[in-house]
């Protein structure tokens, strides 16, 4: 689960989040994954994070999950963070805003809710590479 720790008294109200297009996942009771909600894209347009709480799961709209990317950037430390290769990211916010989440997934999380649409299927002796990358810039 890559987390982004920010040290001593930074915290990520000055961040901005964007991202190459989603659908939120709805969540349930325990933040199990209910619903894939495909007829709404949750963000049009990069937000700030500023008071915002995030527990929230989102399934790539990219065909080609290699450019699917969740990322952030801060324009007072002029850094931007890119998380990308996932079918799902979930994005959490700890309480002390001193930390963001950006967890590229394969799948949902909840096998018995989406078992036949987005699970891998290995057999035995069979192997599934996966990657994601973590990219950290300047500007």
């Amino acid at each position: 689960h890559p987390y982004f720790c920010f040290g001593g008294e930074n915290t990520i109200d000055d961040l901005y989040l964007f991202w190459s297009g989603f659908s939120e996942v709805k969540l349930g009771d325990f933040l199990l994954p209910e619903k894939i909600e495909k007829e709404s894209v949750r963000f049009a347009s990069e937000i700030k994070l500023e008071g915002l709480n995030l527990d929230n799961l989102y399934k790539s709209n990219v065909e080609d999950v290699s450019k699917s990317y969740f990322g952030f950037f801060s324009m007072n430390r002029r850094e931007r963070v890119i998380v990308g290769g996932g079918s799902f990211y979930q994005v959490y916010t700890p309480l002390d805003r001193k930390s963001i989440a950006i967890e590229p997934m394969t799948a949902t999380g909840n096998f018995l809710q989406f078992e036949r649409e987005y699970a891998l299927h290995l057999g035995p002796g069979e192997t599934k590479k996966v990657e994601f990358f973590i990219r950290i810039e300047t500007f």
